[in-house]
């Protein structure tokens, strides 16, 4: 098994989660960083639409099994396989990128495309139905 993209996350518990995406056209971005804070966890939340626009930004206090859960998907699809993993050999002119971030308590995974293959895509898509279910209405 190749094994350059691995990142050791046995016995660790996620601390941070971050995800991004933004690099098109307008400049438009959005930011979610969610991190242990105690018997809690923070979501810290940033968006623009343009260029030079004053971000919005929202934070949230949850309950801390948020963390738990994406522990969870991580785990199961193994993404500290993924760590600056290369998905396509596409690239999009002025297309936005998405990226992800896992902080252990050692270590760290991440990784980032402009485009996902559906069969990372779909699980991407569990890791934000999880934030969603946290967030106020």
């Amino acid at each position: 098994m190749f094994l350059s993209n691995y990142i050791s996350i046995k016995g660790q518990k996620l601390n941070e989660y971050q995800y991004s995406t933004g690099g098109g056209m307008t400049g438009a971005f959005y930011r979610e960083k969610i991190k242990r804070d105690g018997d809690k966890a923070v979501i810290n939340i940033q968006k623009a639409e343009f260029h030079n626009e004053e971000p919005v930004k929202n934070e949230y206090i949850v309950d801390l099994s948020v963390l738990d859960e994406i522990e969870a998907v991580v785990r199961k699809y193994r993404m500290n396989f993924w760590h600056r993993k290369k998905f396509t050999n596409m690239f999009v002119s002025d297309g936005e990128s998405e990226s992800f971030s896992f902080g252990f308590d050692k270590n760290s995974v991440s990784f980032s495309s402009q485009i996902y293959p559906e069969r990372y895509g779909i699980k991407l898509r569990e890791l934000k139905a999880i934030v969603q279910k946290y967030m106020p209405d």
